[in-house]
């Protein structure tokens, strides 16, 4: 009996966890195959995220607090354990993109075994299974529905997959590994909260969750904050009836990254919950219910009056998530809802065992409820593979291009496909400026081009192999340049940029 319920669980991790490292494997083979380098981006969206990791991660190891890389003279404000470590695996010898991969493997186990012990507090048998498929590959099946039904514009459609990405914890782990690690510890904090309140005031009970808590709020201060509100809200439920000086220090060390985060802000805005990462924005409400409806249509079939201290958390996970998402600004709110699809699969499992339908109808259900989403995730990652807006691989003349550049010193111009390379991938100390795509495509005057050089002081322009390039030798050579031919790509370098 205990072998049939463990192996629904046991497969579902595994698929869950090949699922969430599907895109990376494609780039890579993808890379190896056509001979590329793999650059490091490999998300559905937002793929310039892992070009700013790669290049803190070389903040890191060269001076331990990051500075912004995309601005020349930025304070070193930002201390970031993940990359810190990465930073070092760097230093001895490591490529930045392998010093980020290393946190994978981490990453997903602390996931899958965060979110399954979540969850088997709750439910027993082969609700387990049914509840850690939904928590770790769930995507609403109603986004592609909506999308390729042409019933929303493809602004609804942005939208809805911004929205219902935030959820979806493989989509996640498509390149945001600090992001996973920390939902996984999410949980952890939970159940640990839950122990404290029933078993203060042992002092050792309070280890769990301040530790995991710090952890979340540091790596995630998104997760911090909806953590902090569900520890408000248990205090604010028990009506007094709490360890207080016990759940204080838990709130404190939720509070003590957060308050450094609101320091660093202040200092520099590219430390703000807006600029950390992208989120994307929706305006709109809709695409809350398209996204998130089906699992709570299902979980107020379970509805009941919250008596324990773990039934409250089940119920107060969500609201904190709600309320955080609803507060903050549009550019920041969206990565609240990571995470919340958790206690939403707990509550939806629920809610489908008071159907009593038959099993096979319970596995289609669950078909559906995962299957539509993940084919609608992979065909949105190869349209951001295929934009071509971020190079997921270089060329080899662009890779030598972006080592050459590396070794030299000076403001730089590059083409919009590789200005966010150029601090991630050769460390450059000068500010990079995306230039016009008018001036690497030959479209520019001869007057146009003096200005923008002026104007930027530019030192360093770098071309790639996107497409066919003008060659700017003309150009650029009255102004001082010299130019540098690495195949496809090219360097032109003024004679004041120093080595």
């Amino acid at each position: 009996m205990t072998r049939r319920i463990r192996a629904p669980v046991v497969a579902v991790g595994a698929l869950a966890a090949a699922w969430c490292v599907a895109t990376l494997a494609f780039v890579l083979i993808h890379s190896a195959v056509s001979g590329l380098t793999f650059a490091g981006p490999y998300s559905a969206y937002f793929p310039l995220d892992q070009l700013r990791y790669l290049a803190w991660i070389r903040e890191a190891g060269l001076h331990g607090l990051i500075s912004d890389p995309y601005r020349a003279g930025a304070a070193h404000l930002y201390l970031q354990p993940l990359f810190l470590i990465s930073g070092l695996l760097w230093r001895a010898g490591l490529s930045v993109q392998a010093a980020y991969l290393v946190w994978t493997p981490v990453a997903l186990a602390v996931l899958i075994w965060g979110y399954w012990r979540f969850i088997a507090r709750f439910l027993a048998g082969s609700e387990r299974a049914a509840a850690l498929a939904l928590s770790l590959l769930f995507l609403s099946p109603l986004v592609p529905l909506l999308d390729y039904g042409g019933i929303v514009n493809s602004n609804g459609a942005y939208y809805l997959v911004t929205v219902a990405g935030q959820g979806a914890a493989y989509w996640q782990a498509w390149g945001y590994l600090p992001t996973i690690i920390a939902l996984g510890l999410m949980p952890v904090f939970v159940l640990g909260l839950e122990w404290l309140v029933l078993r203060a005031p042992r002092p050792r009970v309070v280890v769990v969750p301040a530790a995991a808590g710090l952890l979340v709020a540091w790596l995630h201060p998104w997760g911090g904050i909806e953590l902090l509100l569900i520890v408000v809200g248990l205090l604010a439920l028990r009506r007094g009836r709490g360890p207080w000086r016990e759940l204080v220090v838990v709130a404190a060390a939720l509070a003590l990254p957060l308050i450094y985060y609101a320091i660093i802000a202040g200092s520099d805005s590219a430390f703000s919950l807006a600029q950390l990462r992208a989120s994307g924005n929706s305006p709109l409400l809709y695409p809350l219910v398209a996204d998130f409806g089906p699992l709570l249509v299902f979980g107020l079939l379970a509805w009941r009056r919250p008596r324990d201290v773990g039934e409250q958390i089940l119920v107060l996970w969500p609201v904190a998530a709600l309320m955080l998402y609803l507060v903050l600004g549009l550019n920041s709110r969206g990565t609240a809802l990571e995470g919340v699809t958790l206690p939403l699969a707990v509550v939806a499992v629920r809610g489908w065992r008071r159907l009593r339908a038959p099993h096979w109808v319970g596995f289609a259900a669950l078909v559906v409820a995962i299957v539509p989403g993940a084919f609608y995730s992979a065909h949105t990652f190869r349209d951001t593979f295929r934009d071509r807006a971020v190079p997921f691989a270089l060329a080899p003349g662009e890779q030598r291009a972006v080592d050459a550049l590396g070794r030299l010193r000076g403001n730089v111009l590059a083409t919009r496909y590789l200005a966010p390379a150029v601090p991630a991938l050769d460390g450059h100390a000068g500010r990079v400026t995306a230039g016009a795509e008018e001036l690497f495509d030959g479209g520019l005057a001869a007057g146009a081009v003096r200005m923008l050089i002026q104007s930027d002081r530019i030192q360093l322009v770098i071309s790639d192999c996107l497409r066919e390039r003008a060659d700017l030798s003309g150009l650029l050579g009255p102004l001082g340049f010299q130019t540098v031919r690495f195949g496809c790509a090219r360097v032109y370098r003024r004679g004041r940029a120093s080595r």
